[in-house]
């Protein structure tokens, strides 16, 4: 097997040369969002240790990432109302490894969304820093404004960017309350034009003051109530 190089793209990340969209970080592992994202989320987990994949990397080392991965998975699971999480892990260039220093894919997902395909489009940053923000914030157990949410800049399409219909198809959808307390899992409800987003009464019941409106559970485009 080749030996590790000290310049591939993760090593210079590590080494603070090269910037990157944080998630998480300790002694031994880096977490950090792809910027061409196979979904919204799509987080990096890599040892500190130059460990060029799963062959060569020691045990110890190994088992921490996956323990970092778990971390990310469930935050991900809350922060993009997902419906699962799909891990991926390549080994030399054969296996389908592109950049040679150990890394663990977490990816969240959702019901029918299929997953762009690999490098194929570069996220905007600052859709990458606001999703880096709400994983940070989700792995430190904190929500609301403490959290990093902000009261969303209205779309006024009825459709979002990602070709998920927001209303009135019965896609599945996310409120936000604006006053950043709490988020709340919707669902359309058809039997109330006035009121199309069915909400929790008991989590509304908190806080019964805040302004709450629509997000695209794939894309996170935010619709006007």
């Amino acid at each position: 097997m080749p030996s590790y190089d000290q310049n591939n793209i993760f090593a210079k990340i590590l080494r603070g040369e090269l910037p990157c969209h944080k998630v998480y970080e300790d002694d031994k592992a880096l977490a950090l969002l792809d910027i061409m994202p196979r979904a919204p989320g799509h987080t990096l987990v890599l040892p500190k240790v130059p460990a060029r994949n799963l062959l060569d990397v020691d045990p110890a080392d190994l088992a921490h990432v996956m323990q970092v991965a778990q971390k990310i998975a469930k935050a991900s699971m809350k922060v993009f109302v997902a419906d699962g999480i799909t891990i991926q892990q390549f080994n030399e260039s054969a296996g389908g490894q592109v950049v040679f220093h150990l890394h663990v894919h977490v990816i969240p997902r959702h019901e029918s969304v299929a997953m762009k395909p690999p490098a194929s489009v570069k996220a905007e940053p600052s859709e990458l820093s606001d999703q880096a923000l709400k994983l940070a914030a989700a792995l430190k157990g904190r929500r609301g404004k403490d959290a990093g949410f902000s009261p969303p800049a209205y779309a006024s399409p009825a459709v979002a960017e990602c070709g998920v219909a927001a209303a009135p198809c019965g896609a599945a959808a996310r409120m936000i309350c604006c006053a950043a307390t709490i988020t709340i899992t919707t669902a359309i409800n058809t039997a109330m034009p006035a009121r199309p987003w069915a909400i929790d009464d008991r989590n509304l019941a908190l806080n019964p003051l805040v302004l709450h409106t629509r997000s695209c559970v794939a894309c996170d485009t935010r619709f006007a109530p």
